[in-house]
């Protein structure tokens, strides 16, 4: 299931010596909130996580069940923006 973006934001993110200009969408999460999707993993203050995409992602119990992938493995990629 995918959140409606309810806008996009002009955001810059540090790259090399600069920065480089992306789009910051938000969207409304199930819950009503508004969640910034701007990482591999976005979470919202309920506990629900989308992709950058804004599709919901299953429950972290769930994550790495087919890749043996860790929960800490998943949300380290966060951390490459």
């Amino acid at each position: 299931m995918n959140i409606k973006i309810i806008r996009k934001i002009k955001h810059y993110l540090p790259s090399g010596f600069g920065y480089k200009k992306v789009d910051r969408k938000v969207g409304r999460c199930l819950c009503g909130r508004e969640v910034e999707l701007l990482f591999f993993t976005n979470t919202c203050e309920c506990g629900r996580d989308y992709n950058m995409l804004g599709q919901l992602l299953a429950s972290r119990e769930q994550w790495g069940e087919e890749t043996g992938e860790s929960v800490s493995d998943i949300l380290a990629a966060n951390s490459d923006y």
